[in-house]
């Protein structure tokens, strides 16, 4: 069960601009086992389960522990995407929100950081890299360009799904903010919301599900082929990429900053809530105090999730 626990919140953070699915991996401890059950897909495997052979799949790529997360994630996308839709779109609400993962994002990276073996300069240096990139990508301007893929076949969909499962399997790097960088966010959530909406109606969203179905193939070869590289980095290199990835958690909160202020946009039918800057907290404002309460108790619960998960690896090695 813990996977598929571990994969719900995972897919809860991919449906917010700013938050990695990779982040909460890290914070739950399934990261690294996560990452080599993906690296370990190959082409003969795809061979395989077009013979028949799903058990010597299932057995070779950690199927189980796979399974049970792209369920969660699945889960949480089909059951939360209007409900983030409409929360990410309330000021009050997305402050919240982020006061939330600001939370979780801060604890974990204590505990990550235990994970490290030896520190030393090379690995300071990287931490440092790691978070100059990431603030250097959060606080990129946006734009605000929306790219309107064309009716049917577009492969810039593909690539875009590629690029978004990359960062997802990146802690600190949210797919669906870079999604939100080259103005297709918007446009997958609704075409999810729609086709949904639509299946629940007993009716089928044609044009949605063509934007869907390519996403995903992008979605599928982007974290199959970037797998490999993590699990590359991690079997070679384990102290110094821990230590970029810890680097782009930090880097990566002022995403999440719970204080700003926001602009509404027009699309479509949708009003779409933005940030335009930052803030500092108002001590005089309510919001800010249930803000850092928020933190606070977020913080905390990472610390519990934490204490699960060594629990559970005790208990395995039992």
């Amino acid at each position: 069960m813990f996977p598929i626990f571990a994969g719900f919140f995972m897919g809860i953070a991919d449906l917010i601009p700013g938050v990695s699915g990779g982040t909460i991996a890290f914070i739950l401890g399934i990261y690294e086992p996560f990452i080599e059950g993906l690296g370990a897909i190959s082409l003969s495997h795809i061979k395989d389960i077009f013979c028949g052979r799903l058990a010597k799949v299932y057995r070779e790529v950690n199927g189980s522990l796979l399974l049970k997360v792209f369920f969660g994630i699945a889960l949480a996308m089909s059951s939360l995407a209007g409900l983030f839709h409409l929360w990410l779109n309330d000021p009050v609400a997305k402050s919240y929100l982020f006061s939330a993962f600001f939370g979780f994002i801060l604890g974990s990276v204590a505990i990550v950081n235990r994970r490290i073996r030896r520190f030393n300069l090379a690995t300071a240096i990287a931490l440092f890299v790691g978070a100059l990139f990431a603030a250097a990508l959060v606080l990129l301007p946006k734009g605000g360009a929306l790219y309107l893929p064309s009716s049917g076949f577009d492969p810039m969909l593909i690539v875009f799904g590629a690029l978004a499962s990359s960062a997802m399997l990146l802690p600190g790097i949210s797919g669906s903010y870079l999604l939100t960088i080259v103005g297709i966010y918007p446009v997958a959530v609704m075409a999810l919301a729609s086709a949904l909406q639509a299946a629940s109606l007993g009716e089928l969203a044609s044009a949605e599900l063509v934007i869907l179905f390519q996403l995903l193939i992008g979605i599928i070869l982007g974290a199959t082929l970037f797998s490999r590289v993590i699990k590359l980095l991690l079997t070679k290199a384990h102290d110094l990429t821990l230590s970029l990835l810890i680097g782009f958690m930090v880097g990566a909160l002022p995403a999440v900053w719970p204080f700003f202020d926001s602009e509404v946009s027009i699309f479509g039918e949708e009003r779409l809530l933005s940030t335009v800057k930052l803030l500092l907290p108002d001590p005089f404002h309510t919001t800010c105090w249930i803000s850092a309460g928020v933190v606070i108790f977020s913080y905390g619960l990472v610390t519990l999730f934490d204490k699960i998960s060594l629990y559970r690896a005790k208990s395995s090695s039992i």
